[in-house]
Order: structure tokens, then C-alpha cells, then sequence
């Protein structure tokens, strides 16, 4: 980061998010044409690409060919560019993975009998059988 980044980085934290917009257009105005050189749709997805020295669009990191979609100030960018790309991550595969094994000492959540009694036992109370395939006014649809 160099020193005009620093400062903005700390003006930041002295304003707040909320009135940033304001006192970089007024009092700043040279600081405020600079980051609006900067890419990004919204005010604080410029901000936050002058702060930390974005030049490009950010893409995907499974795809590498769409861009990500801009959370806020604090997140940042998402990883990937929809639900397709994280489901074909390894490293997001593996993650899921590993908790379920933790939480339920198996890969899938589906494949614990205590949890497949309680599903079981859900469909029996709401629509009174333990099956979907039963139920005929879902098969119409």
C-alpha cells in the first residue's frame, strides 16, 4: 500500500462507511476523482479496489472466466461466480467434507440413521407418511 492509500484506509476508520462518500467528494475532492478512476459499479467497490490496489476485475477462481460479485467494504469479493463453480471446487468439496465427518461422522448428512429418523419422522407428523412418493398431491405437480 503507499501512503495515499494508507491515509484513505484510515480516514475510513475515522469517518466510518456511512459517511465516507461525503467527506472524500467535499473535502477531498482530488482523492474522490481518483477513486472514481478506479473500477467497480458502487462507490465502495471503487473504494475498497484504490484502498487495496485492485487494477482488474476479479474472476472466478474455478472458472477464471466470469467476475465475482462484490459483497461489501468489509468481505470484499466472493471466490466464485455462482453455485455451478462452487460446487465443482475440490478444495470446497473437501471443506464439506470434513465438517460433515466431524459433525456426523460420515461424508453426507444423509448417510447418519439419526438424522434419516428425524426426516422420517418430519414427512410422518406433516403429511403423514414417511415417503414422498406417497403423497399424491405433490406427484401431480
Amino acid at each position: 500500500m503507499n501512503q495515499i492509500q494508507i491515509t484513505t484506509f484510515d480516514m475510513i476508520k475515522q469517518v466510518g462507511l456511512r459517511g465516507i462518500f461525503k467527506h472524500i467528494k467535499y473535502k477531498e475532492p482530488d482523492l474522490y476523482e481518483k477513486i472514481q478512476g478506479c473500477h467497480g459499479t458502487r462507490f465502495v467497490e471503487r473504494l475498497y479496489n484504490f484502498v487495496y490496489g485492485m487494477r482488474e476485475v476479479r474472476k472466478c477462481i474455478e472458472c477464471n472466466l466470469n467476475p465475482v460479485k462484490f459483497k461489501s467494504f468489509d468481505k470484499g469479493y466472493a471466490f466464485f461466480c455462482g453455485p455451478k463453480c462452487v460446487a465443482t471446487n475440490r478444495a470446497h468439496k473437501q471443506k464439506k467434507t470434513n465438517t460433515n465427518r466431524e459433525r456426523y461422522n460420515c461424508d453426507k448428512p444423509s448417510q447418519n440413521k439419526d438424522i434419516d429418523k428425524k426426516r422420517k419422522a418430519t414427512l410422518i407428523k406433516r403429511y403423514g407418511t414417511s415417503n414422498l412418493a406417497k403423497i399424491r398431491w405433490l406427484k401431480k405437480k
